[in-house]
């Protein structure tokens, strides 16, 4: 009885959320619930796909893959020139003010940056590896890995535009699930047909899946926007987005590097093979935080609509709400992940039993990120980029240090221990500085009401 009153209590809770969507939890939950339920469902068929892709291919081959991927990604960030996060700044205050020239001119300025930016970046990255030396086993990968870097960057900057619209279901379905299930299916397919998958083809096979889904994206993007965007004469500001964006560049390049640099040194310190079992690691740990994933993909667009109408309690509330439901089940899920990770690791295959410390370390660094909150939005969409820039740029510089020292003298688990203790320095650090600069305390479950800035 008392079970099922509990149960009774629990759904009318969250279907008053549901239908509250003028209030800041009830907008939150929405808006988390379908972001989660999407990403829950792409974290599971991205972490298969690392699984077949690690079988199908070998160790050596997934490495290979691995770091040409994880190289394009990085560079994704850099031609992105920050306009990527600057959507989620700019994109929900035009929308609220009705300025559809400046929406319209914002979407084609970006777009045309980013895309210039790309090839310019993979241009130069490309006579970068022709001149230096570089391992010539790889040498091949990593340069086809280059073309997958501007329709990357431009699926992303299309994903992240249909998310500050808030339409979360059209922003994450190509981007997180949809991009998975294709290059399992086409790799499956491919291996079937030829009796064996090398990481030239896997990349060949990341051109053709990106292609497709950059085209739907801008679809998808254009289907939400207002029917007043597409009739009115584009407004450019584009001193003012870069200005704003540049800083926010730091930022998301940082916290990238952040889960990447420990990849690509890795490789570089102890070779492709080491380089797989880590990045094996590194993405089971990421399953610790696809509930804050959810919520801070929800929860980013609401902080600069918030802002923009300087309603500061609202905003108080949504933090509150935001940390709440991203900390409890990240501490169910790190729990998990450490009890079962010699399991989980066998899954890859019997080399990558070596994983298991880093796994554990890296599942514990993403608890400590989600007990924070969203700091790093809360600074970089309120005005407060720079300071943002200044905290992201000093951690990664600090990490990349760490990881230069430890990964020789430890190998894997001394890189697991240098990516976590910098995670928890730029948390700590951030924490900090929203306190001081807006007044909003984010660690919810403690309850601390902090002085007015």
């Amino acid at each position: 009885m008392y079970v099922s009153s509990c149960r009774c209590a629990l759904l009318k809770r969250l279907t008053s959320l549901l239908q509250d969507r003028k209030n800041p939890g009830g907008a939150l939950f929405s808006a988390a619930l379908a972001a989660f339920l999407i990403q829950a469902s792409g974290t599971v068929i991205k972490y298969l796909n690392q699984v077949f892709f690690a079988r199908w291919a070998g160790t050596t081959e997934y490495g290979a893959y691995t770091l040409a991927f994880t190289l394009a990604q990085t560079l994704t960030l850099f031609a992105g020139l920050g306009l990527m996060t600057g959507a989620l700044r700019f994109i929900p205050v035009y929308l609220t003010e009705r300025n559809w020239g400046l929406l319209r001119g914002f979407i084609t300025r970006s777009s045309q940056l980013t895309f210039l930016a790309s090839v310019l970046i993979s241009f130069i990255v490309y006579v970068a590896l022709r001149l230096l030396p570089t391992d010539p086993a790889l040498l091949p990968v990593l340069s086809l890995g280059l073309v997958t870097v501007p329709l990357f960057s431009l699926l992303r900057l299309f994903m992240e535009m249909t998310r500050a619209t808030q339409h979360m279901v059209k922003a994450y379905l190509p981007f997180q699930v949809m991009q998975y299930v294709l290059l399992i299916v086409v790799a499956f397919i491919w291996l079937q047909l030829t009796g064996s998958l090398s990481a030239i083809t896997l990349v060949w096979i990341s051109v053709a899946v990106f292609a497709g889904l950059c085209a739907l994206q801008w679809g998808l993007l254009s289907s939400v926007l207002p029917a007043e965007v597409s009739q009115s004469p584009r407004t450019y500001d584009t001193g003012v987005w870069l200005r704003v964006s540049l800083p926010l560049l730091i930022v998301a390049s940082s916290a990238f590097l952040l889960n990447q640099a420990d990849i690509l040194m890795v490789g570089m310190f102890l070779g492709a093979k080491q380089a797989g079992i880590y990045s094996a690691a590194t993405k089971t740990a990421l399953l610790a935080s696809f509930v804050l994933t959810a919520v801070n993909s929800a929860v980013a667009p609401m902080i600069s609509t918030y802002h923009a109408k300087g309603d500061k309690a609202a905003l108080q509330k949504l933090i509150y709400s935001a940390t709440s439901w991203m900390f409890w089940p990240s501490l169910a899920a790190g729990v998990f992940l450490a009890a079962l990770s010699p399991f989980i690791m066998s899954l890859f295959g019997a080399d990558f039993a070596a994983g298991r410390w880093p796994l554990i370390i890296l599942a514990f660094a993403q608890v400590i990120n989600a007990s924070i909150g969203p700091v790093g939005f809360l600074i970089s969409l309120t005005g407060h980029q720079r300071y943002s820039a200044m905290v992201y740029g000093w951690s990664t510089l600090i990490n990349i240090v760490l990881n230069a020292i430890m990964i020789p003298l430890f190998g894997l688990i001394g890189a697991a221990i240098a990516t976590t203790l910098t995670m928890i320095l730029w948390n700590v650090w951030l924490y900090r500085l929203v306190i001081l600069k807006l007044g909003i305390n984010t660690i919810a479950f403690l309850r601390i009401t902090p002085k007015e800035s």
